[in-house]
């Protein structure tokens, strides 16, 4: 009886042990597996290693959307690229590069583009056709025309041999001769030499007369200014020219003209002139023109055609004098009588030999 109460507390002792091992194997590897190992040290699934090895890192800093190959990581996915703009830079470039040829020249430095800047006299009004000479419109009037007979050969324009402004501008007309298409003689100085007893003088215009260095010649060619009227010398060329007058009665000028002058430099006759007085460019040896002061207001020059025309005159016996400067005195003595309010009017032929040179 007593054998069978050993072997069951026995068996009873071997199946409780059994049980306890059981659970603590189990309770071991469940530890080392799940527990112990933190996430942030979790190895990479070898998949995403193959791709990272693949991938140059220098492309996967400077374009990571292209070099990106985990879909784990979406911030750098959504970063532009920086290497875009270049391309973009470049073709800009590429469209500018034709547009200096299509702009247009720059002012030229040379002479002949300063000839279109330079301030041209007919721009500013400064030199009128004729002189304001202070005689009143209409009235008593002398007018008529001075024609050549014959051929009169025509000057030679000069060609300028210095001042690479004026060498610039080519052929320099030489209007010492001008004659119209229909034999017009123009430049003739027209005037009543003598004042008859009692003539009433108008005053002396306040506006200035003017002579002006324009183009490498003097302008106009020829006028009339009163005594005691001012008269401005002018430069309208961005080159500096020489103005010598050379009077009999009034004293003598000369002096150079600043480039540009505008404001011009001022002239006042104090007597009147037997003949038209002459000016000279002592720089430019070819420039001439003529001037003359007169002490009335009744004196013309021919126009282009050779036409004048005197107004205002006093009624009576009037003597007039003709002069060109290719051969002085065209008339002497011209005597006209003229009624108060009447026009009259006269022709005159000149020889064309007598304006030779």
């Amino acid at each position: 009886m007593t054998r069978p109460f050993p072997l069951l507390v026995l068996a009873t002792v071997m199946a409780a042990g059994l049980w306890l091992s059981g659970c603590g194997g189990q309770s071991s590897e469940t530890k080392s597996t799940t527990v112990i190992t933190p996430p942030s040290e979790q190895p990479q699934a070898a998949e995403e290693k193959e791709e990272a090895a693949d991938a140059p890192a220098a492309v996967a800093e400077s374009e990571p959307v292209e070099s990106t190959p985990a879909e784990s990581s979406p911030k750098p996915a959504e970063e532009p690229k920086p290497e875009e703009p270049k391309p973009e830079v470049a073709a800009t470039t590429a469209e500018v590069l034709p547009e200096p040829e299509a702009k247009p020249k720059a002012p030229a430095t040379d002479p002949a583009a300063a000839v279109e800047s330079s301030t041209a006299t007919a721009t500013d009004g400064a030199v009128p056709a004729s002189v304001t000479l202070g005689a009143a419109p209409g009235g008593t009037v002398f007018k008529g025309r001075v024609v050549v007979k014959g051929t009169a050969a025509a000057p030679k324009p000069t060609v300028p041999n210095k001042d690479a402004f004026c060498i610039a501008l080519g052929e320099i007309p030489d209007d010492s001769l001008v004659i119209s298409d229909d034999g017009g003689l123009a430049n003739v100085f027209v005037w009543l030499r003598k004042l008859p007893a009692g003539a009433e003088v108008p005053p002396v215009p306040e506006e200035a007369a003017v002579l002006d260095n324009a183009k490498c010649s003097f302008k106009p060619h020829s006028f009339v200014l009163r005594v005691g009227q001012k008269m401005l010398v002018k430069n309208a060329d961005p080159t500096a020219h020489n103005t010598r007058i050379s009077p009999i009665r009034n004293n003598a000028f000369n002096q150079t003209i600043a480039p540009n002058d505008r404001k011009g430099v001022e002239v006042v006759y104090q007597q009147p002139e037997l003949v038209p007085i002459k000016t000279q460019c002592d720089i430019h040896p070819w420039m001439g023109s003529f001037h003359f002061p007169v002490d009335h207001p009744w004196a013309a020059v021919t126009d282009a055609n050779g036409n004048f025309e005197i107004t205002g005159l006093p009624a009576g016996d009037l003597v007039f004098r003709l002069w060109h400067e290719r051969m002085g005195y065209v008339a002497r003595s011209v005597k006209v009588t003229i009624a108060d309010g009447e026009t009259a009017e006269q022709t005159f032929e000149v020889d064309a030999a007598k304006l030779a040179e």
